[in-house]
């Protein structure tokens, strides 16, 4: 078993940092995903590839949502690593401020 427990909240804070990054980036690909310009291709695959086309719209626009929840997972996961390294440090302030209230309270 571990002599004690601790957790590095620079580290924490940095990864919760990462993590809003990369939701950034990727609700930036899912509208760009879900906003590519299908109907401008119309011409160049014709009427025989209007039905390739319509499905290739249709997939589009659901990646482009998936991709859209998924940075709303990645962006609350930052969110929750945040919550939790400052956690830790209030606990640790307070842990460390019932220690002194004690040890004065002895020498008193």
């Amino acid at each position: 078993m571990a002599d004690g427990l601790a957790a590095d909240t620079d580290i924490l804070r940095g990864v919760g940092g990462a993590q809003l990054g990369m939701g950034g980036t990727l609700a930036a690909v899912g509208t760009a995903v879900s906003i590519f310009p299908v109907a401008a291709l119309a011409p160049i695959f014709g009427p025989i590839g209007a039905h390739y086309l319509g499905a290739f719209a249709a997939t589009s626009a659901k990646q482009g949502l998936d991709v859209g929840q998924l940075a709303m997972s990645v962006t609350e996961s930052g969110v929750t690593t945040n919550v939790a390294s400052k956690g830790y440090d209030d606990d640790d302030d307070n842990i460390g401020q019932n220690i002194s209230a004690t040890v004065e309270g002895i020498e008193a």
